[in-house]
């Protein structure tokens, strides 16, 4: 792989991790713990028969612990981490003693008090196939892995991304319901909004209509006048009650054959 295409390479698989989101966006990249991702080390570290187990992402400068069973540390130097190595080859790397490989002698620790000289890991790929970190075991002797414990280990690093997509999924689900359910608020507020206006228009269209017209009260039948009717034709504040002509003459000159029909109905009733 030529420079140009190893940049482009190691680019896509910086995006890939921010993707994902799985480490902070602080300096220190101090995530919180997960329970689920703490497990699989343990079942790592047990399975392995190593004392150190660790579950870690790797950016620009740092291999960064996701999760650590059997020590506490949070980062190194990606130059001197030997987590670099398996992102680099996408494969298995088992190194049985760190010294055969001079750059990393006296410098890898997991723990500051103690060397760890035994490495082996299996790359983390996401769904993509890029390589995003590491499950990583330690032990402070030379030794080597079994073929089952290799596989086991393979097995295992499938199951921390298969956990972190759907941790992944399941926190856009999350995000999704989130703004339908600001959606779904909006959405009412806003039909309140017409609703309310709706109510205005109506009161204003009674307003209106009670202005403009005129009832018969019952048994009586006596013709009734709104007092904003009054107003409207500068009739005496207490003008209730209108005649019948005075009725006709301010109805409109065609409907009012409609309002002497509709008098004449309501008078024999």
């Amino acid at each position: 792989m030529n420079s140009d295409a190893t940049t482009a390479w190691e680019q896509s698989r910086l995006d890939e991790l921010r993707k994902y989101a799985i480490l902070d966006t602080k300096d220190t990249k101090d995530t919180k713990a997960d329970p689920a991702l703490d497990r699989i080390t343990q079942l790592a570290a047990t399975i392995c028969q190593t004392p150190i187990a660790a579950i870690t992402f790797i950016d620009e400068q740092h291999e960064w612990y996701k999760s650590v069973y059997g020590a506490h540390y949070m980062a190194q130097d990606r130059a001197l981490a030997p987590g670099n190595l398996v992102v680099k080859d996408r494969s298995f790397v088992m190194i049985s003693h760190l010294s055969q490989r001079l750059r990393y002698t006296d410098k890898v620790q997991i723990d500051p008090a103690n060397s760890c000289v035994f490495y082996a890991a299996v790359p983390l790929l996401s769904e993509n196939g890029l390589p995003l970190g590491t499950l990583a075991v330690h032990d402070f002797v030379t030794r080597q892995l079994t073929q089952p414990q290799q596989n086991a280990l393979v097995t295992l690093a499938e199951q921390v991304m298969t956990h972190i997509e759907l941790d992944q999924q399941r926190q856009a689900h999350q995000r999704l319901t989130k703004d339908l359910a600001h959606l779904n608020l909006a959405l009412f507020k806003q039909a309140e909004e017409r609703h309310q206006h709706a109510q205005s228009l109506i009161a204003i269209a009674s307003d209106t209509a009670r202005i403009a017209g005129w009832a018969i009260r019952l048994p009586e039948q006596e013709l009734i006048w709104p007092e904003e009717a009054a107003q409207l034709h500068e009739m005496p504040k207490a003008y209730h009650q209108p005649t019948l002509e005075e009725v006709f003459a301010y109805s409109v000159p065609e409907y009012r054959h409609i309002v002497r029909s509709a008098y004449q109905r309501w008078h024999t009733v």
